[in-house]
């Protein structure tokens, strides 16, 4: 064998072992995946309590799976909450962040009570129980968030209590 040909017997070998590699180790998006992405988009954001999202991609003898690690964020404005109605899995946290000209008070339905989140009510507010409810429990200036925890499955409403026409929804699957 001469060494042109040799050569060129080299080069088609890497190059059939880099596309082999190539299209055997790529992670593969799916329709729901699109959607996670296009929320992390909307919201870039980066809390320290997220929620994640995998995304596999196979290889010749195994399953890779990678997390992709995106926030849950509901954003409060002058108009109200933004997204008003968010759905999330049992133990993630859904941060409620401020971006209003005004304090805004996270809170369980109903007003005045704040009772509709299981073990949820006002009157726990300032007690040992405080940080186990639905309820921020005090007004939280512009530019400042609150998180919360969900830990019960169900649709749970919630209001702003120092403005209650402004209200939304989780729902906790």
């Amino acid at each position: 064998m001469d060494k042109s040909t040799f050569i060129a017997l080299l080069a088609l070998i890497f190059i059939g072992g880099g596309i082999y590699n190539y299209s055997h180790n790529r992670q593969v998006i799916g329709p729901k995946d699109t959607a996670v992405i296009e929320q992390a988009i909307q919201a870039p954001e980066v809390v320290s309590d997220v929620t994640t999202s995998t995304v596999s991609s196979t290889d010749a003898s195994s399953t890779v799976a990678t997390e992709v690690v995106l926030p849950h964020i509901v954003t409060y404005t002058n108009a109200g909450f933004s997204s008003s109605s968010l759905t999330i899995k049992k133990g993630e946290t859904v941060t409620f962040e401020n971006k209003s000209t005004r304090k805004m008070w996270v809170a369980s339905s109903k007003h005045p009570t704040h009772r509709d989140y299981p073990g949820s009510d006002i009157k726990k507010c300032g007690t040992e129980s405080a940080s186990t409810i639905f309820d921020a429990c005090k007004g939280f200036a512009p530019g400042e968030s609150w998180s919360f925890t969900f830990n019960e499955v169900g649709t749970w409403k919630y209001h702003d209590h120092l403005s209650p026409k402004n209200f939304g929804s989780i729902t906790v699957e």
